[in-house]
């Protein structure tokens, strides 16, 4: 994902996102979202699930530098879309993987199913603060836009299956309690 990355590093008719996915191999998905399908089969029938991400590069400026608004407006984004099950975003350096509950009615009307969906925030490489050197004087652009120190992190996430005593295939996040 780019986001606005390379809308400011392409002063040298370089996208440099797209110059890094042709020399890696690595699918240059887009400029801000695309929707990721993982295809995983297993089991001796080669029963197919399909784990679908969402992601997005993220947004926000200074409603990022409060610890909650970044859960918030992108669990709200989140919830715009049907059929997911890890949604991810970027942009504020945020490190997060919460789980919420989506309602399905539509499934079967005379129950309505609960699913765990992840909505999460890929974390940061970036320095807040950096230490001026011979080399490197000035500030970076986590501390000329006011950005909250952030813990230095990437995002994680396993994933295991459950066979509920139908036959169907769930997706189960570790160290979820109670277990779906």
């Amino acid at each position: 994902m780019e986001g606005n990355h390379s809308l400011l590093l392409t002063s040298t008719g370089i996208n440099p996102i797209a110059y890094f996915c042709a020399m890696t191999k690595i699918p240059h998905l887009a400029e801000y979202s695309a929707v990721v399908p993982i295809v995983f089969k297993f089991g001796r029938r080669g029963t197919r699930k399909e784990l679908i991400l969402k992601v997005h590069h993220g947004w926000g400026g200074s409603s990022s530098r409060q610890t909650g608004s970044d859960h918030n407006k992108y669990i709200a984004d989140s919830k715009n879309y049907d059929n997911w099950d890890i949604s991810c975003y970027g942009h504020t350096h945020n490190f997060f993987a919460d789980p919420i509950i989506v309602l399905d009615c539509k499934a079967r009307t005379d129950f309505i199913d609960e699913s765990i969906r992840l909505v999460c925030c890929a974390g940061t490489f970036l320095r807040t603060l950096e230490k001026e050197t011979e080399d490197k004087k000035g500030s970076n652009y986590s501390e000329r836009a006011g950005m909250p120190p952030r813990v230095l992190s990437w995002l994680e996430i396993e994933v295991g299956f459950r066979e509920d005593t139908d036959g169907n295939i769930y997706f189960r996040y570790p160290r979820q309690v109670p277990s779906m």
